[in-house]
């Protein structure tokens, strides 16, 4: 497990960063949702924004956010993200990855992805359904985020009745391999399940990025959240 193991069964953190002037965890969604992270990974305090339909947490180097910075020049590895959302009526979202995957493939689901809203720059090199969770690696070759990979990994998932976007977005100057970026989303998935008391899943899917997966048909109850709620945590 990436860099001394994450506490999935909630023991004591002897082998986490001791500075608590960044929090590893916060709730959001009413206080419902509890964000946490891989080890090494904290809560950015001013980044987070809490509100009963959409909350957005970012995450990143421990000793880096103590500071009350995040830089090229700390240990981070990545930048992480969460997202969430709840449909107006509280109905629990359920997804389709069949049918996530069309959305995607078409020209507005690879706009959505856009971190600049900009029609036309968003490529999907990767995508899988697994164990109910959306995974895909696009690239966005309009971001103007400079220090940022213009790849990244993103899952969506369920958590407690609310779509959940997890990303992963490395350095450009510290790029970690598509496995490792992989990893590291499916560690974040992990402890982000277990710490709202679901299953925490195996931390490596048995899945290689080099062997480009097919998605696994989902169930036939099963469909697409309404594309507005998606977009939502998607920006």
């Amino acid at each position: 497990m990436r860099n001394g193991g994450s506490d999935l069964n909630g023991g004591a953190r002897a082998d986490r960063l001791p500075n608590r002037a960044a929090p590893f965890t916060t709730t959001v969604s009413s206080g419902e949702v509890v964000v946490d992270g891989p080890t090494g990974f904290c809560i950015d305090r001013s980044a987070t924004k809490d509100a009963d339909l959409n909350s957005f947490v970012l995450l990143g180097n421990c000793a880096s956010l103590s500071n009350a910075r995040i830089n090229e020049s700390s240990n981070t590895k990545a930048m992480l993200t969460a997202s969430l959302s709840q449909s107006a009526d509280g109905e629990a979202a359920r997804l389709d990855g069949t049918a996530l995957s069309s959305f995607f493939k078409s020209d507005a689901g690879r706009n959505s992805l856009a971190r600049e809203h900009t029609d036309g720059v968003v490529s999907v090199n990767e995508t899988f359904f697994q164990d109910d969770i959306f995974y895909i690696y696009p690239s966005d070759g309009g971001s103007t985020a400079r220090d940022l990979d213009t790849s990244y990994w993103r899952a969506i998932l369920v958590i407690k009745g609310r779509l959940t976007s997890l990303t992963v977005q490395d350095f450009a100057s510290k790029k970690m391999s598509d496995a490792n970026g992989l990893d590291l989303l499916q560690e974040f998935v992990a402890v982000m399940r277990a710490a709202n008391g679901g299953d925490p899943a195996p931390l490596k899917a048995p899945v290689a990025v080099a062997a480009k997966p097919k998605f696994v048909a989902p169930k036939s109850n099963r469909r697409l959240v309404g594309v507005g709620l998606l977009r939502r945590i998607l920006q």
